[in-house]
């Protein structure tokens, strides 16, 4: 089975695809099954490398506690133990905090970056509705499975988008019977994400080819934080979809992964 010890934690990852390494990097509470109907777009393009982060999905606990400076970490011993000692890096939320750190503590192991719909965090940071949180963490934990992927599907995508798609949202319902997420893990998860804060002089002092990409309509996430971040990264480019939601993966995977083709050429 395709384990790997990154120090303590036991993390599992797969390998699909040929060309150049691409290190794709989830947010909170999802297993990377959720990036599989994206993965076709960059598939033959690249070697993909997908993980869950330690306590989701397939991947094992071992430190409850931990920090975004603690998964980048997680995930730079994965790609020593795999042999990989440089990548390109997509992370979407959660996963764009990771990149950033991974390529702050690691510059080494990045070629090209790519944050998507993310935020340096800090005191100066568009933080979410407090009614849009609790309404999250309210069908996350109270309705069941199949229930709780179509109530997170107008929060996570945009309304008009997932009205007109109600299958994509409901394609999540699987993944989450199969791997239902420890709600102590994805607490941890969100402490971690809610205490991120990259530094300006950190995040300026980033000088790989960066792509910030977000969807204007993002409601966990405002997209100030995306022009933030490209302002302050020098060598950077700010793309932004318009009318689309948070997950610009699952709402709009053909434009993210053309972006990405391009990007990572």
């Amino acid at each position: 089975m395709p384990y790997i010890d990154a120090g303590s934690e036991r993390l599992y990852f797969e390998r699909t695809g040929e060309g150049p390494p691409v290190v794709l990097i989830r947010g909170l509470s999802r297993s990377m099954r959720f990036w599989e109907p994206f993965l076709p777009h960059l598939s033959d393009h690249f070697t993909l490398i997908t993980y869950d982060h330690r306590g989701i999905g397939r991947s094992g606990l071992h430190d409850g506690r931990f920090s975004i400076d603690d998964l980048a970490d997680d995930l730079a011993r994965l790609m020593d133990a795999i042999d990989l000692p440089k990548a390109h890096v997509f992370g979407l939320s959660l996963g764009g905090m990771v990149a950033q750190k991974l390529a702050i503590r690691h510059p080494d192991k990045v070629s090209r970056l790519a944050l998507g719909s993310t935020t340096a965090g800090g005191l100066k940071s568009r933080f979410p509705r407090v009614d849009t949180l609790l309404k999250l963490a309210a069908y996350s934990a109270l309705l069941p499975v199949d229930a709780s992927a179509r109530a997170q599907g107008p929060l996570l995508m945009s309304p008009t988008h997932h009205q007109g798609n109600p299958h994509v949202a409901q394609s999540w319902a699987p993944h989450l019977h199969q791997e239902p997420p420890d709600p102590k893990v994805v607490f941890r998860q969100a402490l971690a994400g809610a205490l991120h804060d990259a530094k300006p002089d950190e995040i300026a002092g980033i000088d790989h080819p960066t792509l910030v990409i977000t969807g204007d309509a993002d409601r966990l996430i405002n997209a100030d934080n995306s022009r933030r971040l490209a302002r302050w990264i020098q060598n950077s480019e700010l793309v932004e979809l318009p009318g689309k939601g948070h997950d610009i993966v699952a709402e709009a995977p053909e434009l993210v992964g053309l972006h990405l083709r391009r990007f990572f050429h």
